[in-house]
């Protein structure tokens, strides 16, 4: 039998206990917000985006959910996405360091230095521990080709925090670009360590210092697997159908560079790629056709002119050829391919002193086993 004394207290007990357990459950949008920071966090970009916009219907004002789904824009790319999302962020909740942060990245890579700036130290102030603000800080120095003061950023952000993928892929980039491949090479594979699925960058990132370093296996197998991890990224196949066209596996090489075409049509890079897998093929006319469209948007790449040059060479142009050598070494001054070439053409033009400088001008650039050969051949000959 019910003792009637005890019971208003264990209806209030069982009340308690119920709101307790109530207040433990997530809201089904901090749930979903979980699930997208996992998703992102497993390199899964385009399920942690669902997940975020189900946040998001479920409640227009969580900070969170523009922040992630603003981060998530980011590493696909889609910078004027992100941007949208943090502005919404910053909006909801203009003091969030992390939506200052992402903004002010994204703002980076749009080019809008000024606002990126403002951002990146406003997150400072906000939050002095906040490992990804100087994370953000460093990859703007980068930009600007303020070294000192990236890599200050960068060491900083690793005092902070010395585990995280992403600090290694962009820490790794700043000494590829300072053309340190080695500590390159040591930061990407600590990324692909901490995070092997999260970060496909990193992998073509290293596969740039493989490609370097005349490693095109490694090239491939890097970008192979960039690939598998986010198949929408045009430069992932130009980089491994590069790979391929130099180890003369054309029929690989051109699915690569067609695809990436596919992908983006508009890349200079690529349309220098197919236009020298059609010059090693022997189709120089289409090889040239494609290098305008290429030097059209980059006239200022020292690779596409030296490209266009040796087909110039090849049609017997030879006052065009000279042309585009000439400023490939002016922009470049270690342009193995553009000596080689432009030494070939003062060769023809009975130049002999210039042409054995050019040749060995390209030895004294070059690793590629065959360019040297050809070289030392060349001067061989002429003495």
């Amino acid at each position: 039998m019910l003792n009637k004394t005890l019971y208003p207290l264990t209806v209030l007990l069982v009340a308690a206990l119920l709101l307790t357990a109530s207040c433990q459950q997530p809201s089904p949008a901090a749930q979903y917000i979980s699930n997208g920071k996992a998703n992102f966090d497993k390199g899964q970009y385009t399920q942690a985006i669902s997940d975020y916009n189900k946040a998001i219907e479920l409640d227009p004002k969580a900070v969170d959910a523009y922040t992630g789904r603003g981060r998530a824009y980011y590493m696909r790319y889609k910078y004027d996405l992100a941007l949208a999302d943090y502005n919404k962020a910053v909006q909801l909740q203009p003091n969030s360091a992390a939506a200052l942060t992402g903004r002010g990245r994204a703002y980076t890579m749009t080019k809008q230095y000024d606002l990126a700036i403002s951002d990146l130290e406003n997150a400072v102030k906000i939050d002095p521990g906040y490992s990804e603000a100087y994370f953000g800080l460093a990859r703007y120095y980068r930009s600007q080709k303020q070294f000192d003061k990236a890599l200050d950023n960068y060491n900083k952000t690793f005092e902070l925090d010395n585990n995280n993928a992403e600090y290694y892929t962009g820490r790794a980039t700043y000494y590829r670009v300072a053309g340190d491949y080695d500590k390159a090479i040591e930061d990407y594979s600590k990324a692909i360590e901490l995070n092997p699925t999260g970060f496909p960058d990193a992998y073509d990132g290293r596969a740039f210092c493989h490609y370097v370093k005349n490693n095109f296996d490694g090239v491939i197998e890097d970008d192979s697997k960039a690939i598998e991890l986010n198949p929408d990224i045009a430069m992932y196949y130009n980089n491994r159908g590069y790979a391929y066209l130099l180890k003369g596996d054309f029929d690989n090489a051109i699915k690569d560079i067609d695809k990436s075409l596919e992908l983006n049509p508009n890349s200079a890079y690529t349309w220098d790629s197919r236009g020298w897998y059609y010059y090693l093929t022997g189709n120089v006319n289409q090889a040239i056709e494609d290098l305008n469209r290429s030097i059209n948007s980059s006239p200022n790449d020292s690779d596409i002119l030296g490209h266009r040059g040796a087909c110039y060479y090849t049609t017997r142009e030879y006052d065009k050829a000279m042309a585009d050598l000439n400023q490939a070494v002016e922009l470049d001054g270690e342009n193995a391919e553009a000596y080689l070439y432009r030494g070939l053409i003062y060769k023809v033009l009975g130049q002999k002193d210039k042409a054995i400088a050019d040749f060995q001008s390209a030895i004294n650039n070059s690793k590629d086993a065959a360019l040297l050969k050809q070289a030392m051949d060349e001067i061989r000959g002429l003495k």
